[in-house]
């Protein structure tokens, strides 16, 4: 990601109200759900990438998730988060860069999660980059949960190009390094009303390549 993209995001999150954003969700039931059904450990590491200012981190420090990471392009909007949590952001770990770039130090995660982050990547030398980092990041048995719009949902979000999945695509794309354990779609309704039909995969890290 250019320059570029890291300011018009800056932007974004610096001039909209956030709760008035298409991808805007007062309760992200679909993700808490999923880290749910996987029965996590409260010490789980858990990694939000794209995370921007959700609520996602809110409700999993509520829920008395330890090891919570938000990794995010935006400086602005992991700050807003922070605000926003005031003393409990203390708790999380927060990364303003690119998921593209890996990270500085060795980090393994239990929970990876991506809603709508991984479906900007439209070039599939940057989709296999982020597969490599994915894959060497998620301890065995760990899950990866992404959700991009589907071949049904929009062609663009926030006036950029998004490539659209299916779920049958997410699957095989991942499949050497992990298997299936649940894919579905589901339509989300932006603040305005419109909705926007997902691709979901939850994918489990495989125990041996």
């Amino acid at each position: 990601m250019s320059k570029a993209h890291i300011n018009y995001w800056d932007f974004i999150y610096d001039t909209k109200d956030s709760t008035q954003v298409g991808w805007y969700q007062a309760l992200p039931a679909k993700s808490l759900a999923a880290i749910q059904k996987v029965d996590l450990k409260l010490d789980a590491d858990i990694l939000d990438v794209g995370g921007g200012d959700s609520l996602l981190v809110d409700k999993l420090n509520y829920l008395g998730y330890q090891n919570l990471h938000v990794l995010d392009l935006s400086k602005n909007a992991l700050e807003n988060a922070q605000d926003r949590l005031g003393e409990a952001a203390k708790n999380v770990h927060w990364y303003p860069q690119n998921i593209l770039d890996g990270f500085a130090v060795d980090l393994y995660f239990d929970f990876w999660h991506d809603r709508a982050a991984f479906h900007f990547l439209t070039d599939p030398m940057e989709q296999i980059l982020y597969r490599e980092i994915a894959a060497a990041c998620i301890n065995p048995g760990g899950y990866l949960m992404i959700h991009t719009f589907s071949p049904d949902g929009p062609k663009t979000c926030s006036n950029l190009p998004v490539r659209q999945w299916s779920v049958g695509e997410l699957t095989r794309f991942f499949e050497a390094d992990f298997q299936l354990f649940e894919g579905f779609n589901y339509d989300h309704f932006t603040p305005a009303g419109k909705a926007q039909n997902y691709s979901v995969v939850i994918l489990k890290r495989r125990l041996e390549i």
